[in-house]
């Protein structure tokens, strides 16, 4: 099933512009940006880099990084970016807990 989930996934983002939800590879690049950001690195940023760090912040949860997109308002609580290896996992749990296990 993780396999068929995996495959149509593929064909979904691979027609999309933007990545709205990141792989591996991405999310740790994403975190390293805001890291050094954190870290008083601010030499001359551009302006995608200044589009991260103004919508993404990091997180320390159980000593890891983690990433969050703040939402386009002050009202929106921020969110926890999924990367895509651990989309098919988070979905399943979620389907299971609201009582829809029957696949």
């Amino acid at each position: 099933m993780e396999g068929k989930f995996n495959e149509q996934f593929a064909k979904f983002m691979k027609n999309k512009q933007q990545i709205l939800i990141p792989n591996a590879k991405k999310y740790e690049e994403m975190v390293t940006m805001i890291q050094k950001w954190m870290g008083n690195d601010k030499q001359k940023i551009s302006k995608q880099e200044s589009n991260l760090i103004r919508r993404y912040s990091v997180r320390i949860e159980n000593s890891l990084m983690i990433l969050y997109h703040q939402g386009e308002t002050a009202k929106e609580a921020p969110q926890r970016v999924v990367k895509q290896e651990d989309l098919f996992n988070l979905l399943m749990t979620k389907h299971k807990e609201l009582g829809h296990a029957g696949m």
